[in-house]
């Protein structure tokens, strides 16, 4: 019989393990959103404690580092390191739940701890570096009506609903699929996502939407691998035969090349360089060109992907004064995307770039200067912006902006919508492995803030969406043709409850589960535990 129970629970681990590789952005799907929580959570629970705790940890950091690779911009051991740490955080709600679970008994009202563990331990997470990175909410990004949900509560009345469904099967399965012990949970469950669908068919159906101005806007992007290619060649003299737009973020040739821009940084204007600031100016020069085009076919609003215009904190003002001339000759405003690099030795830590927007109006003035507030965690040098969230009124509506990173925390983007932004332009840097995931994280921050989003990226697709989060445009990087997105995006701010309340639903998720493990505490005092003894048979079931 021993030998039985461990080759069922090896098939059951290396099932859960393969069927949240499914997860990975590289091939998000859906339908592993729902089960592979329910598979873990039964994996843990079907063992001895601290063996789930161990082998549930293992995988989800063997799935971790397969479905990670190429995916999180950590290069060797880094990798490893932070995949481990992930896997150890993400294990803490099933384990929780496990404990308070096996504290209260057998229980129908049992089912809601771990949705709740699930939602506390997400929302917590979302405070580190990574914001919502990885939450299960977005693996059901394709179901539309669903996601509609975000604009009540945020991803976390989806990510609720998906650890719901995981204690809703471990609960079948313990009743043995008995209907009269069961159909209680299942007919509540059952009502609340058709509830659920049937609010994100209403809301986004056109007989109920609110016709708003359409104003023309257009995104440019490029590949500045080039600039970078130019750097190592001319500080190391020697030529790199390399396809810029085969790169990905841990090809070892970007590596290489990283060498020439660490000189560039640290020496802007060595000699080695001449020709080096000749192609940076060019290209500057090649990327105002199409955005004055873009104006004069009747863009009212020009922005690029995220550090697009390569610049030394010297030279900044000769680009600005480029950008100037551009917008008050076209009357259109003008989103520069600045990488103003700060010249000094390069140590752990240094902060040697300014990654901005520099905001021109019509009259050719500065509008507002705006800095990424969340630069990428060890790999991203550039100085933090003030958490703050800029919104511009303009004649065609208030438009935010921020920078790509941002928009992986929910709560920095919902600034803006308490300000009442119609629109959010988030330039933006992404790879082949996280597109197009890491956009879809960002439709997600327009639908629960009620405003249209136009989001430029280079390396990815850059795509244009209304309100409740349908695209109206996109653009592969990768395709062949001028890197171009222009499309008529609504200016008109719908507002959701989400807006308004904001992350109540995690808060609460926070505090059950917060009183549920004091009560636990509490009864190992002896002048608790008669008191609170009662609570397992009178109020949880």
């Amino acid at each position: 019989m021993k030998t039985k129970f461990d080759v069922r629970i090896a098939g059951m681990w290396l099932l859960t393990t393969a069927v949240f590789i499914l997860l990975s952005p590289k091939w998000l799907f859906a339908p592993a959103g729902w089960f592979a929580p329910a598979l873990l959570l039964w994996f843990v629970s079907s063992v001895t404690f601290w063996r789930g705790v161990v082998l549930g940890w293992l995988a989800l950091l063997v799935s971790g580092l397969i479905a990670g690779y190429g995916v999180l911009p950590f290069p060797g051991i880094f990798f490893v390191i932070m995949v481990t740490v992930i896997s150890a955080v993400k294990i803490i709600p099933y384990v929780i739940s496990n404990w308070l679970v096996s504290k209260f008994g057998v229980n129908w009202l049992r089912i809601f701890i771990f949705p709740c563990a699930l939602v506390a331990s997400e929302y917590i997470d979302s405070f580190g570096g990574g914001g919502t990175w990885g939450s299960l909410a977005y693996s059901q990004f394709e179901n539309h009506h669903l996601m509609q949900l975000t604009s009540l509560f945020g991803i976390w009345s989806v990510t609720f609903l998906l650890g719901w469904f995981a204690s809703l099967v471990n609960w079948m399965v313990t009743h043995r699929f008995a209907w009269q012990k069961i159909k209680a949970n299942v007919i509540l469950f059952s009502t609340v996502i058709l509830t659920a669908l049937l609010y994100g068919g209403v809301k986004t159906n056109n007989y109920f939407s609110q016709p708003g101005e359409l104003v023309r806007i257009s995104g440019i992007t490029a590949n500045n691998v080039e600039l970078v290619k130019a750097m190592y060649e001319d500080y190391f003299d020697r030529k790199v035969d390399i396809d810029p737009d085969r790169l990905s973020q841990t090809s070892p040739e970007l590596h290489d090349l990283q060498e020439g821009f660490i000189r560039f940084i640290e020496n802007p204007f060595d000699k080695n360089f001449n020709t080096v600031h000749k192609k940076i100016n060019a290209y500057q020069d090649s990327l105002l060109a199409i955005a004055d085009k873009e104006a004069k076919a009747g863009a009212k609003l020009i922005t690029f992907s995220e550090g697009l215009f390569l610049t030394t904190k010297s030279e900044e003002n000769v680009l600005i004064e480029k950008g100037r001339k551009v917008a008050e000759q076209n009357k259109v405003y003008l989103a520069l995307s600045v990488a103003s690099l700060l010249p000094g030795k390069i140590e752990t830590g240094s902060k040697y770039m300014e990654n901005k927007i520099v905001l021109l109006n019509p009259e050719g003035k500065t509008e507002m200067t705006f800095f990424k507030n969340k630069p990428v965690p060890v790999v991203e040098g550039s100085i933090p912006g003030n958490g703050e969230v800029p919104v511009v009124k303009t004649p065609f509506g208030k438009v935010a902006l921020s920078i790509c990173y941002d928009a992986d925390f929910p709560r920095l983007m919902r600034k803006a919508s308490i300000e009442g932004a119609d629109m959010m332009i988030l330039p933006s840097g992404d790879w082949r492995e996280v597109s197009p995931y890491h956009g879809q994280m960002a439709v997600v921050r327009a639908i629960e803030n009620g405003f249209s989003l136009f989001r430029m990226v280079s390396g990815a697709t850059s795509v244009a969406t209304d309100p409740d989060g349908r695209i109206l445009g996109s653009h592969d990087f990768y395709s062949k043709g001028e890197r171009i997105l222009t499309v008529y995006v609504p200016v008109r701010r719908i507002v959701t409850l989400y807006s308004l309340v904001g992350d109540v639903l995690a808060w609460i998720s926070v505090g059950v589960i917060f009183l549920l493990c004091l009560v636990v505490l509490l009864r190992k005092i002896p002048m608790f535990s008669d008191k609170l003894s009662p609570l397992k048979k009178d109020y949880l079931y």
